[in-house]
């Protein structure tokens, strides 16, 4: 049995593989995270499939990933 912080966590990845799922279907010229109830959580989103991705590539370039994530966290 997963505890609830586990639970959060399993709902998030697969909300990101869903997300992924329908990128790659879709296949978008371009795509927006955005949220409609002015609670904008689409920043945060951004930075987390941002860096769902450079973990899955191992893409790794860190002053560059940290610089990257804080402006998408916090622009």
């Amino acid at each position: 049995m997963l505890l609830q912080k586990e639970r959060l966590d399993f709902i998030q990845l697969t909300h990101l593989f869903l997300v992924l799922k329908a990128i790659d279907v879709v296949a978008p010229g371009s795509f927006s995270m955005v949220c409609k109830d002015g609670v904008d959580t689409g920043g945060s989103l951004s930075a987390l499939l941002f860096a769902m991705l450079k973990i899955m590539n191992s893409d790794h370039d860190l002053p560059e990933d940290i610089e990257a994530l804080q402006m998408l966290l916090y622009a």
